[in-house]
């Protein structure tokens, strides 16, 4: 707000600065030309002095002369230095001899600048000599008249009219600046000023109707500019209120839409993992099955013989015991797995035990292949659980998890492994899943995480795994990226302990997406 201050009232400061250099120029053009035109008249009043008195003075003076009545010429020529500017009068007799000359005073000859300027002015002088005419026998001349007149005091005079002429037309300006500054202040920039404040206070997001803007003045009987720009402020700030309104309107359409999209996404990459792991799960469930049934099929035998040994009894009951838990195991996982997902739902979950239920989701597919399993979490702290949705977080690991087993099976790999690792940091989780790949090229490793992109062929993949996980993550505070300074193709996946909403972090080693 003080800068919006400073602005209005450097408005006016600029009004007056404005105000002086232009009359300053425009009273400096006039004045010079004025000055000018002053110059020649004074010169040219000169001019007429000389002619005046070579009319009225010469004659007599000549008559006074051949009299040899001095008393007459010393009076005629001190009449003549009476005239203004005149400096000096001399008459000569015709041999060079001077009959009379008078001289004007200092105080006459020297005329003083205001602010003394004398010394900018040189002393030139402007001599007329007029023939002295014997009034008996006008072919002889009886003497000469030599008048000398002063350019300086000319200049002199001339500059202290200009110097009185500026200061007077300076104070003029400066009050009529003035003045100008006050009506233009009362009559404007106050107005633009609230006009401003108005403006810097004004929500420009809100959707609620804003107050109308009005100036504080006495209405003008005809509208001028400053009602046209009020009028053109609200009609805008009303605009802008209908239109923030329905964008919200739109906005929160959207976003619902999206979270459809999210969740239809999410199903249907779920069902397509479910697919993929279907006959590994299968085959896992129906070996426990064959042997629950052989054993069975043994009691049954004995029972129907009337033999009961104890050890068989005991030795079937374990292992029957033993493969109930395994089954019971993987439909609890897939239990787990097919509930719903929704963001809203979150819990303190245990770490270890979810990448347990992972594991035995997807292990048997990965086994059934030839892929060695290999978990490390014992650096997973079982005391302190992670803020998450349980579903969401299982379908990451379950995502990338399959990734690696098609990855492999599509290149065949010779002693092929995964290995999920997971530790516990101070703040956060961090899984890590490795497989016996040799990396993912930069040109694939930029798009991986983009919806619909795959590498794998039509029908195989759907092309949303990865970006869902992704999504998830996000959503969960959390960071899902590939590292690419591992020898091995390795994802990773950093959890906060608390759920912080959309608080992505993009790690500064990923130069992509891929984070």
């Amino acid at each position: 707000m003080e800068g919006q201050k400073k602005i209005s009232r450097s408005l006016r400061k600029r009004l007056v600065i404005a105000i002086l250099v232009a009359s300053s120029t425009i009273t400096t053009l006039f004045t010079t030309v004025s000055f000018y035109m002053d110059y020649r008249i004074e010169m040219n009043s000169l001019e007429a002095t000389f002619l005046d008195i070579q009319h009225s003075s010469a004659g007599s003076i000549a008559d006074s002369l051949y009299d040899f009545n001095m008393d007459a010429v010393n009076a005629q020529i001190q009449g003549i230095l009476g005239k203004s500017d005149i400096a000096h009068v001399i008459v000569f007799s015709d041999d060079g001899k001077v009959y009379a000359k008078v001289k004007a005073e200092e105080s006459k000859a020297q005329i003083h600048s205001y602010l003394g300027l004398d010394r900018w002015f040189d002393d030139q002088v402007s001599v007329k000599i007029f023939p002295l005419i014997d009034p008996k026998d006008p072919s002889h001349q009886i003497g000469t008249l030599s008048i000398e007149a002063t350019q300086r005091n000319v200049l002199v005079r001339l500059s202290n009219k200009a110097i009185y002429f500026f200061i007077t037309q300076g104070l003029k300006t400066l009050l009529v600046s003035l003045t100008i500054m006050w009506i233009f202040g009362f009559l404007v920039t106050q107005h633009v000023r609230h006009i401003v404040y108005f403006l810097a206070e004004y929500n420009f997001e809100s959707e609620e109707p804003s107050p109308t803007l009005a100036l504080n003045r006495i209405a003008p009987k005809k509208s001028d500019e400053l009602d046209a720009l009020v009028d053109s402020i609200n009609t805008l700030t009303q605009r802008l209120n209908f239109f923030n309104s329905k964008m919200q309107e739109q906005f929160l359409r959207k976003e619902q839409e999206i979270r459809d999209q999210k969740a239809i996404a999410s199903n249907v990459v779920k069902l397509a993992t479910l697919g993929e792991m279907a006959g590994g799960i299968a085959h896992e469930i129906n070996n426990p099955l064959h042997i629950i049934k052989g054993y069975n099929d043994i009691l049954v035998d004995q029972l129907g013989q009337g033999i009961m040994d104890r050890e068989v009894l005991h030795r079937a009951a374990l292992v029957i015991d033993k493969n109930t838990n395994r089954i019971a195991r993987i439909v609890t996982s897939l239990l787990m797995f097919s509930k719903k997902g929704d963001q809203e739902l979150l819990e303190y979950v245990d770490m270890p035990q979810l990448v347990d239920q992972v594991v035995s989701i997807t292990q048997p597919l990965a086994e059934n292949h030839g892929i060695r399993f290999q978990v490390d979490i014992n650096d997973l702290n079982d005391d302190q659980r992670v803020e998450c949705n349980e579903v969401q977080i299982a379908q990451v690991l379950i995502n990338i998890i399959n990734n690696a087993v098609d990855a492999i099976i599509e290149q065949n790999k010779k002693d092929a492994w995964i290995r999920i690792v997971g530790r516990s940091l101070s703040d956060k989780v961090v899984i890590q899943i490795l497989d016996c790949g040799q990396g993912i090229p930069d040109s694939v490793a930029s798009k991986i995480f983009e919806p619909f992109f795959t590498t794998k062929e039509v029908g195989k993949g759907t092309g949303l795994g990865l970006s869902v996980s992704f999504g998830i993550i996000e959503q969960h505070g959390g960071l899902l990226y590939l590292d690419k300074d591992n020898p091995n193709t390795c994802f990773v996946l950093e959890l906060p302990y608390h759920h912080v909403p959309g608080a992505l972090r993009l790690p500064k080693e990923l130069s992509s997406r891929v984070a």
